[in-house]
């Protein structure tokens, strides 16, 4: 993502969706890109409900350090 970011900002002196899309598309032409495995929609679920535990137990506990003193 580094790369690319870098590559495309060196691509269009013009900073535009378009430009964007189209240094992305030539990109993709020369196949430099890296692969990533996606994940499946189950462990997506599972991440979500940790994630939302995770601020529900700091709200409330950041709930209960306020009333309590």
């Amino acid at each position: 993502m580094r790369a690319m970011r870098r590559l495309l900002s060196t691509w269009a002196a013009n900073k535009t969706d378009a430009n964007d899309a189209d240094g992305l598309a030539h990109l993709a032409q020369v196949d430099f890109y890296k692969e990533v495995r996606v994940k499946s929609f189950d462990r997506m679920l599972a991440r979500t409900l940790v994630a939302a535990r995770t601020r529900l137990v700091r709200i409330g506990t950041a709930h209960s350090n306020r009333s309590g003193a």
